[in-house]
């Protein structure tokens, strides 16, 4: 879509750091992103400090979502398409997704994953696989900031069109394996009766 800010350098490729001409964070949103993290790593926190964490995380995700021009998920576009892409089998082979939003740019759904651990081999494989872009941001960490790392998924047209056709080969495949199996069966029930007892 003409307009939409793009959150990596080259939408087919794969971004492995912060491209350059990507927003800094704030002085402001450094420290608060360093109270943050103090509160994260208390080992008992009282209710106080628990309300003043999920405060700040409010407002540091308030300022992320400005700096990169994202919005709330209206309709759930982004949701569906972590569900397609992720939840359904289809996703990258270790765990890269973890403290999510679902956010967009103009139409485009974008995933905002903070792993504690990140797999880069894994994200690149699965992000060229699905036409996907995306750009690490750690310095951007509003969930545990310090400790949790953060990477943005951005669905552009091609990834999209990629998810259609995903979507119609898994199922041709699922298809194709069920009438497989159910052969298989058949082929076994004619052998097993046409053995002597």
């Amino acid at each position: 879509m003409a307009g939409t800010p793009n959150l990596s350098i080259n939408p087919r490729a794969i971004v492995a750091t912060t491209p350059r001409n990507m927003k800094k964070p704030s002085p402001e949103y450094e420290e608060a992103a360093q109270k943050l993290a103090a509160l994260c790593a208390l080992p008992h926190p009282t209710s106080e400090q628990l309300a003043e964490t999920q405060k700040l995380r409010a407002e540091l995700r308030a300022a992320f979502m400005e700096a990169f021009h994202l919005e709330p998920d209206r309709g759930d576009k982004a949701r569906r398409f972590y569900e397609r892409h992720v939840v359904t089998g289809s996703g990258p082979d270790r765990v890269l997704f973890h403290n999510l939003d679902f956010c967009r740019v103009w139409d485009e759904p974008v995933i905002v994953s903070q792993p504690y651990e990140l797999h880069m081999d894994a994200l690149d494989h699965w992000a060229w696989q699905r036409c996907i872009s995306y750009t690490v941001a750690n310095e951007w960490g509003y969930f545990h900031p310090g400790a949790a790392k953060l990477f943005i998924i951005q669905f552009d047209e091609e990834a999209v069109g990629v998810s259609k056709v995903l979507g119609k080969t898994r199922r041709d495949v699922e298809a194709v394996k069920r009438e497989t199996a159910e052969r298989w069966k058949a082929l076994d029930r004619k052998l097993n009766a046409r053995r002597p007892d």
